[in-house]
């Protein structure tokens, strides 16, 4: 399976959130929900929605005279795609100090943890986890051992 990737900014992931809670929806839709938390112009709007596009993150449907926006990934394959990337960005010594302070630093509901214990419980150790990062001078530029 072909990992997904996802390069696009805070504010146009604002866009696809409102995308994905609408389904397929219009430029005025999406600039009447934002308009209530952001202080962004229908133009700086519009120009966002075009680089979705452009980023093959949405495609456009022409509906009379409205542009219909569909989103080409679901919300959890972006979630996927930001997660990855994330973990691609430390070393792969990290991930589990990245988890712990993912966990550590946000609310989660009873299921969350219920499944996450579920989870870890299932989950097989490595113990000889390589380091995935560039080395300069012969050694991990992290530190660790």
């Amino acid at each position: 399976m072909e990992e997904k990737k996802l390069n696009i900014s805070n504010a146009e992931l604002d866009i696809m959130k409102v995308i994905w809670s609408y389904k397929n929806t219009t430029s005025r839709d999406v600039i009447n929900i934002l308009s209530e938390t952001n202080s962004w112009k229908p133009t700086t709007i519009k120009t966002m929605l075009a680089r979705l596009v452009d980023k093959n993150v949405l495609i456009v449907k022409k509906e009379g005279n409205k542009n219909i926006y569909i989103p080409l990934m679901t919300e959890k394959e972006a979630q996927e795609a930001i997660f990855n990337d994330a973990a691609y960005k430390i070393c792969s010594k990290g991930i589990g100090k990245m988890i712990k302070y993912l966990i550590e630093s946000n609310e989660l509901s009873s299921k969350d943890i219920e499944d996450l214990k579920t989870t870890l419980s299932e989950k097989e150790a490595n113990n000889n986890i390589k380091c995935n990062c560039i080395e300069k001078f012969g050694r991990c530029t992290c530190n660790h051992k």
